[in-house]
């Protein structure tokens, strides 16, 4: 992980955990998680890096998909813990025939995030992620 992470706010933190999730960098985004930290993704409760890369590796290649990360803003429970909230809109890009230009880009839906976090020497870590469609953009 980048030196400047370290200083990260928890805001930060999500929107660079995000950012590595739609370049791919599945390595770097799981350092931003503790090891036996909790994602719910997709109707799925995924338990660990294990079985979160188990998950990622399964994306299609050929599928772009860009959170945006907004409104986000934290709430701290303790010196070293704190819950960070923010809504995410998810744009995806369809791919076409080889060949073809991709398809145009939409965005399919807003979520609403809620991170647990907790600090360490590190910077801050993931405990537990999970989202809530908050709108459905999808035609």
């Amino acid at each position: 992980m980048n030196d400047h992470a370290l200083n990260d706010s928890p805001s930060q933190r999500l929107s660079r955990f995000y950012f590595c999730l739609d370049e791919r960098k599945y390595t770097e985004m799981l350092e931003l998680m503790d090891i036996d930290s909790i994602w719910h993704r997709q109707g799925k409760i995924l338990r660990g890096h294990e079985q979160i890369l188990q998950a990622l590796q399964s994306r299609p290649e050929s599928k772009k998909v860009r959170h945006i990360i907004t409104n986000a803003f934290w709430d701290a429970r303790s010196n070293s813990t704190c819950t960070a909230f923010a809504y995410q809109t998810v744009y995806l890009q369809v791919p076409s025939e080889p060949g073809l230009p991709a398809k145009p880009t939409h965005a399919s839906k807003i979520s609403a995030i809620k991170a647990d976090m907790r600090h360490s020497d590190t910077g801050w870590s993931i405990m537990e992620l999970s989202s809530v469609v908050a709108m459905n953009l999808a035609t």
